[in-house]
């Protein structure tokens, strides 16, 4: 409940970009399900999905730190 009220005051609320990661940062068991899925499923197939995760992760941070102008 708490992760879910959270969740929605970040994304809905108004304010500064740079500061909803750290909002967002007490909501991590909303990512349990997802660690419990890669854990069951094929070494390979968690593999891609971790890279393909890191990599939109990488691509978005090198979009807000070359961005010309804030969002």
């Amino acid at each position: 409940m708490y992760t879910g009220v959270l969740v929605l005051i970040t994304v809905g609320g108004s304010g500064f970009f740079e500061s909803k990661p750290r909002f967002l940062l007490p909501a991590f068991p909303l990512l349990l399900p997802l660690a419990a899925a890669l854990a069951k499923a094929r070494p390979r197939a968690a593999v891609t999905v971790v890279a393909a995760l890191a990599g939109l992760s990488c691509c978005y941070g090198t979009y807000l730190t070359v961005a010309p102008m804030a969002l």
